[in-house]
């Protein structure tokens, strides 16, 4: 099936001369105008159902699905496809065509689409384009805007109101009177308001980082830049309340000689709590009658002991500048509290011990602010816990596990996250796998297990696989096993050949039958052949003899010991 878009298709007429369907030639034969006239027709057909909204899309959520009769070959730059939308996208969206793998629906921009850019029902034109679908003539969608956007004259018929952002008007003293700035001039300019008086409502409720540049007056009097001035009349306080209540404080200036000022935490200012005296008449503070002491009056015949705190000699209290040993027990209690290690050397690590969910953490900081998990002890399982390598130094045992009781028998898990892969155990008794046992938790065809066996000896090591043991071979127990074996050494005249072991010998016209046994002697005329029995006058080897094959001439035959 060809179409506009397929390579066999050319914009010049003298190019369609492919064989039919693919083009016209010259002198064709009547038969080949059908083809030829049936993919003209199926192309224009296609082509015209694709650019045109004939189809609508299937599918679910931000995944549409194109389907057509005549599916496309493939996706081709340029191509433009319109098609009815069955919804409308809910954020970035995908079209599929036949098949032939969803692509990105973009906009001119390359960005992605936003909701409702795709409505339901509506006509959608796209083209494909560097492996998306660009969308097209979204007359129907949300307009979006980039750049610069300009016009000589924007006119709205209806007033934006204040809430959406717009003033309320459709003309300038229309948006002053709607904005509150009637009195404002033209210019817009608050400096000129020359008339009229601001209501409470249009002053701000707060004023923060404002600098007075010249006196401010609560109430009356003269002032000097700067400052701000109290005025009293008769009475000798001024009250600090909360609105709605009486007064609950009250800061009062004595104008007599003392001329202190005091502070009291009701409406009575003649006996105030808190009182301030100047320098002129001993610079005290006191409160409720008793003398504060500070830097200027404390010392001898002051009345302070210096010395003690609460009874306490300050060698009894906590200071951070001197070593401190306490006898007591000291609690820090709060939702994780921690206690805070710091090394002042350079590029010391910061170490913290911290109490969080039942787990006593040890971390460890390079800056002093980002801190990581060194060691963790999970106090409610009597776990513990090593993030990394944990290294033991010594010259003696360095690690013991002792059981809880005499009959139980602790071990040492391997764990990969939380599935457990192998551990190490040691068993009591002197049966199959008691002793120490290395076993595999995950090996294929069931748990594998090494056993150094407490019974000992030469049999003492043990492999067993799914429950089933074996004996493991080695230097010191394979004799007792009935095993091939060969010879190690080196005399030519060796006769106590071990099991399994291999020779060639002379077999002369005996002709001795495969697997049958016959003697074997080594040939006394020289250090080099062994011989079948009834030739040669050597030395017979020990034990039976088996024939394995010969070669054609059956004068040589390979011969094993089989016991």
């Amino acid at each position: 099936m060809t179409d506009y878009t397929s390579s066999n298709w050319h914009e010049l007429d003298a190019d369609n001369s492919g064989v039919s369907p693919n083009g016209i030639q010259g002198g064709h034969a009547p038969s080949t105008l059908a083809p030829t006239i049936r993919a003209i027709m199926g192309a224009a057909k296609r082509n015209y159902v694709r650019t045109n909204p004939f189809y609508t899309t299937t599918g679910a959520g931000n995944a549409f699905i194109l389907t057509y009769e005549g599916a496309p070959e493939g996706y081709v730059e340029g191509e433009r496809y319109t098609f009815f939308a069955d919804r409308a996208n809910t954020g970035a969206a995908t079209l599929n065509i036949n098949s032939l793998g969803a692509k990105a629906v973009i906009m001119p921009d390359d960005s992605a689409l936003t909701a409702s850019q795709i409505k339901a029902n509506r006509v959608i034109e796209v083209v494909y384009d560097n492996g998306s679908f660009v969308l097209l003539g979204f007359i129907d969608q949300d307009v979006k805007l980039n750049g610069t956007t300009s016009a000589n004259t924007l006119t709205l018929t209806t007033a934006l109101a204040i809430t959406s952002g717009g003033t309320g008007a459709n003309t300038v003293a229309g948006a002053r009177t709607a904005l509150g700035l009637a009195t404002v001039a033209n210019t817009a300019s608050a400096s000129d308001l020359s008339t009229g008086t601001l209501a409470d409502a249009r002053l701000p409720t707060s004023m923060a980082g404002k600098t007075f540049t010249s006196g401010v007056t609560i109430g009356d009097g003269d002032l000097t830049d700067g400052e701000i001035l109290l005025t009293l009349a008769t009475d000798r306080a001024w009250t600090i309340r909360q609105r709605g209540d009486a007064a609950s404080a009250t800061l009062s200036f004595e104008n007599t000689t003392a001329k202190s000022i005091g502070l009291s935490n009701d409406a009575t200012y003649t006996a105030p709590n808190i009182v301030l005296t100047p320098s002129s008449v001993g610079a005290s503070i006191t409160v409720n009658g008793s003398t504060v002491w500070h830097a200027g009056n404390d010392g001898a015949s002051s009345g302070l002991s210096a010395d003690d705190v609460d009874g306490y000699h300050a060698t009894d209290l906590y200071r951070d500048n001197a070593a401190f040993t306490s006898t007591g027990d000291l609690t820090i209690s709060n939702g994780s509290p921690y206690v805070r290690l710091q090394d002042t050397t350079a590029s010391a690590y910061d170490a913290r011990v911290r109490l969080d969910a039942n787990n006593l953490y040890f971390d460890g900081s390079s800056d002093g602010t980002n801190y990581a998990e060194v060691v963790r002890f999970e106090l409610d399982t009597k776990a513990s816990y090593f993030p990394s390598a944990l290294h033991i130094t010594t010259t003696s045992e360095a690690l013991r596990l002792i059981g809880s009781t005499s009959t139980t028998d602790p071990y040492i898990s391997f764990y990969q996250s939380t599935t457990r892969k192998a551990y190490i155990q040691y068993l009591d008794g002197t049966g199959n796998n008691n002793g120490l046992r290395l076993l595999n938790d995950v090996a294929t065809g069931g748990d594998t297990a090494l056993t150094l066996k407490n019974d000992g000896g030469t049999q003492g090591l043990e492999y067993q696989v799914n429950g089933t043991e074996y004996t493991v071979l080695h230097s010191g127990n394979i004799d007792t096993y009935d095993l091939a074996k060969y010879y190690t050494g080196s005399s030519a005249t060796e006769t106590v050949l071990p099991l399994g072991h291999i020779v060639m010998a002379h077999d002369g016209s005996l002709n001795v039958a495969r697997n049958a046994s016959h003697a074997i002697r080594i040939w006394s005329g020289d250090n080099n052949r062994y011989v079948a029995s009834g030739s040669g006058t050597g030395a017979s080897l020990s034990g039976t003899w088996r024939a394995r094959g010969s070669n054609a001439e059956f004068d040589l035959v390979i011969f094993q010991r089989t016991a």
